[in-house]
Order: structure tokens, then sequence, then C-alpha cells
């Protein structure tokens, strides 16, 4: 037995909207969890299906078009570029599915803003450092356990630094500032305000650091 075309699509939405990471060697076991999936597969049609829902998501990232960028500064610097804040308020906004977040540190309002995307139903993915009080502040703003964030954190390195934001793996922000007032506002930092590709390589590189264990989920 092997799964329709339809199935296979649907497949790949009710994954996407689950956050079920089809990498090699992703556990059947969360699959198996979805809806459209069909508990009368045998272990091979498993696996077959598996491999096409891979081969789907190459597809689908091929079709993404190049990665279009723009430069962003903190607003006190380099008059007439775009602000970083303005530029991540647009990429909030116009979150549909999921939003990933990744700093050193994070500021309250930043915290907020964050969990006023989630408010709307969005999935949302935080990467930070376990020791970081910020990171934890930010975390306890989710009181309800069905709709917490994915909270990763730096295992076996000195201190996770990347400093970005990614919205339906489709458009995003990579730069020099935390998610902070600082870093967003005040300090002097630039970066870039992207679509295209590059949102799919960030989120491709969390999950190599994830496989890696040098990523791994917050249990504080």
């Amino acid at each position: 037995m092997t799964l329709k075309a339809r199935t296979l699509r649907r497949l790949m939405e009710e994954a996407a909207a689950a956050k079920i990471e089809l990498y090699e060697g992703a556990p059947l076991e969360s699959l198996r969890q979805l809806p459209a999936w069909d508990p009368a597969l045998s272990p091979v049609a498993e696996q077959q299906a598996l491999e096409s829902l891979r081969a789907l998501r190459s597809l689908q990232s091929e079709q993404v078009p190049p990665t279009r960028a723009t430069v962003v500064a903190t607003s006190s610097h380099l008059g007439g570029i775009p602000r970083i804040d303005g530029a991540l308020s647009r990429i909030f906004e116009r979150c549909e599915t999921n939003l990933l977040a990744m700093s050193l540190t994070w500021s309250e309002s930043m915290a907020q803003r964050i969990y006023g995307v989630a408010a709307k139903g969005r999935a949302i993915t935080l990467v930070g450092n376990a020791d970081d009080p910020g990171f934890r502040s930010m975390l306890a703003l989710w009181t309800q356990p069905h709709n917490r964030p994915t909270a990763l954190v730096a295992c076996g390195v000195a201190m996770m630094h990347v400093k970005a934001v990614v919205s339906d793996v489709r458009e995003g922000y990579l730069g020099s500032g935390n998610l902070t007032d600082g870093g967003t506002r005040n300090n002097m930092e630039l970066g870039i305000r992207f679509e295209g590709r590059l949102a799919g390589e960030i989120w491709e590189f969390v999950n190599l650091q994830r496989r890696g264990g040098r990523l791994v989920e917050y249990r504080g």
C-alpha cells in the first residue's frame, strides 16, 4: 500500500503545523499521530511514505525564490536605511503559521511581542541559552501547557550567539543585535531583512544543531 499524492500533501501540511521535522532519522511515531496518516501501512510502506515526504519537501524548497535582502539598522544610525525594529514588526505581523526566534538574550518588551504572535495561534520556536534570565522570563509568559513554544538551548558549546528571526520559512531578519531594546533600537547594529531561501537555510542550521546535540530542548 502506498499513499496518494493528495494524502502526501495533507501530511506535509499537518507535519508543518505540528512542527515535525522530516530530517533523516526522524521518528515515525510523530507522523503516526497525524490525522491523515494511514494506520494500515506496513513498516515498509511507512518508510516509503517518509521518504516521499522528504522528497516533496526538497522539491518545495527548490521552488522557493532566491534570497532577496535589504540592509536594516538601528534608528539612530545610518540615516535613510530601514529600521531593524520596523522590519521585525512587519515580520511579526505577517507571520501566518510559525516563527523561529534566536538571540543571546531577550528584553521583556520583545518577549511580549513574540508572545503576541503566539496568541494568534502561531507555532513558536525559541532558541537561546539556559542561563539567560531573559530567556527564562520569556518562557514564563506561557502559562498554558498546550500552547507552549518549542524552547531550545545550547548544549556542549560556550553559548548560543545567533540573532535571527524567521517567519513561515519564508522571510526574516539576521543581524548583529540581540532581540532587546538596545539591539533593535538603541545600539549601533546592522542586519539584513530577507525573503527567500535563506529562511529555509536558517531552519536547516537549527535542525543540524539539534541532530548533533548542540541544541537541546529546555527542561527548566
